[in-house]
């Protein structure tokens, strides 16, 4: 009974330490963060399979790269809610900038400090990542500031920025042509299901149109992997596939889920969020196409992301 009263406090002391933490979790929908890194690990995976081999690649690139991809998506996320303080304000007070929770001027401090780190971790991987961070910046500044004003110019633009983000790691190595489809498929994943995120604060019925995103992996794979043929295995080709399925399977899971039925901003922030969630087997198809090898890794990797994703879930929304 001590023991139980005394963790009981130790865990109560630990929140309480902690609780200046929750805001800026919810400020950067931590949960997705856990889906940016594996861009960065897919692209190179690409690069790979397409133009060189791993003994070319420093660990600290490929690191620095994704920890570039990881600050700038903050830095967006920051700077989305900065700009949509005051339309906030009035539609979710409950958000962390409204809200008092974190100040304007410490939101804006923060992504700052995020775009600075970002560029500076792109720079240290050479001119061709530190590029594409740059255009990354520039897509996500844009998207933030004008484009998300429009209906289809937002969706196009959060869906570039996803692109890009997969791209940095592409650009470890360079880019060829068989790299772009991956690219698009992730690029128009996000671009439909920003199109589906964009009434998701109202009442309504779901069409059809919620099992489109699912349409985008499948073809960026059927597409892609017969241009890479010679460079993978049986193993690694029937993995990859295997994880793409999943994905599409977690995807058309969810949109049954809110399918046809009448449902509110409780039920369509969730599947939004289990949305962006299924990238993380997407991605790690990628890898496994690559370095089959190391599947029990690739596997265990992308399985603890998933759960720790989905875990923060249920504390912090994802849109």
């Amino acid at each position: 009974m001590k023991l139980t009263k005394k963790w009981h406090g130790f865990t109560q002391g630990v929140s309480t330490r902690l609780a200046w933490l929750a805001p800026w979790c919810e400020l950067l929908r931590i949960p997705n963060l856990f889906t940016v890194y594996g861009d960065v690990l897919a692209g190179a995976a690409l690069g790979w399979l397409t133009l060189g081999n791993w003994e070319t690649l420093s660990i600290g690139r490929v690191f620095a790269a994704t920890m570039a991809s990881v600050l700038l998506y903050a830095y967006g996320l920051i700077e989305n809610d900065w700009v949509d303080a005051p339309e906030d304000s009035r539609m979710r007070p409950e958000r962390p900038i409204p809200s008092g929770r974190i100040s304007s001027l410490a939101a804006a401090l923060a992504g700052l400090a995020c775009a600075a780190a970002g560029m500076v971790l792109a720079a240290c991987c050479g001119r061709r990542v530190f590029l594409v961070a740059l255009v990354l910046l520039l897509a996500i500044s844009a998207y933030n500031f004008w484009l998300k004003g429009n209906r289809m110019a937002g969706a196009v633009g959060m869906g570039l920025c996803r692109g890009l983000s997969m791209t940095l790691g592409c650009m470890l190595f360079g880019f060829t042509v068989p790299m772009l489809f991956p690219v698009l498929g992730v690029a128009v994943f996000i671009a439909l299901v920003t199109l589906l995120a964009d009434r998701e604060d109202v009442a309504q019925q779901p069409t059809e149109h919620v099992f489109y995103p699912s349409l985008a992996f499948l073809a960026a794979w059927v597409i892609t992997v017969p241009c890479l043929f010679s460079r993978i295995g049986g193993w690694g080709c029937g993995g990859s596939l295997l994880l793409v399925l999943l994905a599409i399977a977690l995807s058309l899971h969810a949109a049954f889920r809110v399918y046809g039925h009448r449902v509110g901003p409780r039920q369509m922030h969730p599947f939004i969020g289990h949305l962006i969630l299924c990238l993380i087997p997407w991605q790690s198809s990628w890898c496994l196409l690559a370095v089959p090898h190391h599947t029990v890794a690739i596997l265990l990797f992308a399985l603890l992301s998933y759960l720790l994703a989905n875990g923060l879930a249920r504390h912090f929304s994802q849109s």
